[in-house]
């Protein structure tokens, strides 16, 4: 029998409360303008008032796409907790969990006055979730890869 580990349940549960934290007031895009806008204006001096809110919209969705991608590795390594490799349902049972929680999130949102409710962030979230989980499996299945080896008794001496 597994023996778990009750402390590997932590990572998720505390990613989950910065991610709720991030959908407060404090990282609305009012907030998070005031304070990308400028470094970006700076960065870019010739560049448009449009290009550079386009830009902002950009880092805060790139921002959802990388909690959740984050979130979902967290599941997967506490729910594969004194297993032997990762198989297929763990990578399954991560996404949903993430996914679950971004649907909750939004949720979290429609009650904070400056914040409104998405469900592209929902999607956004959630391809987040997916594609950590693909290049997880992809960069697995480069490392583990067993180099073709000759096979005994083929008459070669």
């Amino acid at each position: 029998m597994k023996r778990i580990r009750l402390n590997i349940w932590i990572p998720p549960f505390l990613w989950m409360a910065f991610i709720f934290f991030f959908s407060t007031e404090v990282f609305s895009e009012e907030s998070t303008g005031s304070l990308i806008l400028p470094v970006l204006k700076a960065l870019f001096p010739h560049a448009s008032p449009e290009s550079l809110e386009n830009i902002h919209f950009f880092i805060r969705k790139m921002s959802h796409f990388t909690e959740f991608g984050i979130l979902s590795l967290l599941w997967l390594r506490t729910l594969r907790n004194g297993w032997e490799g990762m198989p297929f349902p763990f990578y399954i049972a991560s996404f949903i969990l993430s996914t679950v929680y971004a649907i909750i999130d939004e949720l979290h949102q429609s009650f904070v006055s400056v914040r409104t409710p998405s469900s592209i962030d929902v999607l956004i979230d959630s391809l987040g979730a997916a594609s950590s989980l693909v290049l997880l499996k992809i960069f697995q299945s480069f490392r583990y890869k067993k180099p073709l080896t000759e096979e005994k008794g083929n008459g070669k001496n």
